[in-house]
């Protein structure tokens, strides 16, 4: 962690030698920056990255966004800039940013650079309006995979669907079950394990860095080798406090925003592989699927693509050319 840490200091010290003082002589600008606690981890470097792009001109003291409220409480904050910044994701808010929700439909984007690729490229379009209502996007990020496991069968077709309970939370993954032909139960996640355990529920729909620390390899034998989504997650800034700063530190304020995008997947990178090996070793078997199950899983939510541009549309979103743009990057 050292090493990582010492490298992404060494990435930002190239912007921070042109730092100057934005509010006077000598004068420290201190930032909170709202997030929520699984993410601290990713996160914990951030207030060091800043302080050294910043030549100690910004300090920043991280913030569980639960001692602010909800998260829509601590975006409006930001947003309103009684905090600085925010890291969360959008599906966490979604009345905020309803544009993204389309990365999360089923089996669609595919993979976590896809997702950045996409929510920058709508950005560029400028198809993401709201991302600056307020706001400054410092990165944009993606989660680790959501993946379907199992507890006793190895599921390798539709057919093999019928007549599971499968746990789902939200409301596209629950659509998603039910079109595959499983029986969706909903419950909370410290339901799960013992609902595994007696047999309540056949599988889940949840990410392998939930299920490691959850001991979830104990009660699972199969997992899916197939990402279902990768959330997308924003850093943001308010944006009348970024406008406020100098033009050096707004370049060294961005840079950061890159540091830490990198920082993030470097340490999810490597969060999966070492809870993967764990549970692999632990009797987890992670099979891969067919092509020609893959091509039925794609068709069967095609149905919630429409739906979402339906959806967009009622809004009063350009969903074709939302669309066209998401069908570009991922090559769809």
């Amino acid at each position: 962690m050292k090493k990582i840490v010492a490298l992404l200091i060494a990435s930002v010290m190239c912007v921070s030698f042109a730092v100057t003082a934005s509010a006077g002589e000598g004068e420290v600008i201190k930032m909170q920056c709202a997030l929520a606690a699984a993410n601290m981890e990713q996160f914990d470097v951030l207030p060091e990255i800043m302080s050294e792009a910043t030549n100690g001109q910004i300090e920043v003291e991280l913030v569980d966004i639960t001692n602010l409220g909800t998260s829509e409480d601590a975006l409006r904050m930001v947003q309103n800039g009684a905090v600085a910044m925010y890291m969360n994701s959008p599906a966490q808010t979604p009345s905020f940013f309803p544009v993204l929700d389309l990365l999360q439909i089923p089996f669609y984007t595919g993979n976590i650079d896809n997702v950045i690729a996409c929510m920058a490229a709508l950005d560029e379009a400028g198809l993401l309006e709201e991302l600056h209502d307020g706001f400054e996007p410092l990165s944009y990020i993606a989660t680790d995979p959501q993946m379907l496991s199992f507890a006793s069968k190895k599921v390798e077709s539709l057919a093999d669907f019928t007549g599971l309970n499968v746990r789902a939370v939200s409301g596209i993954s629950v659509k998603m079950l039910q079109e595959l032909g499983a029986n969706v139960v909903t419950m909370g996640f410290a339901e799960v394990v013992p609902a595994l355990e007696k047999g309540t529920i056949d599988g889940v729909m949840t990410s392998p860095i939930m299920m490691y620390p959850n001991h979830m390899e104990e009660c699972l034998k199969y997992t899916l080798d197939l990402s279902v989504f990768n959330g997308p997650a924003l850093f943001l800034i308010n944006k009348n406090i970024f406008d406020s700063l100098t033009p050096e530190l707004q370049e060294a304020v961005k840079e950061v925003g890159k540091t830490m995008q990198e920082h993030f997947l470097t340490i999810q990178e490597e969060q999966l592989l070492e809870y993967w090996e764990a549970m692999e070793a632990a009797g987890l078997e992670r099979y891969t699927p067919s092509d020609e199950f893959i091509a039925d899983l794609q068709a069967t939510t095609d149905t919630l693509i429409e739906a979402e541009k339906e959806s967009l549309d009622q809004q009063g979103y350009d969903a074709e050319a939302i669309f066209a743009i998401t069908d570009e990057v991922i090559g769809r």
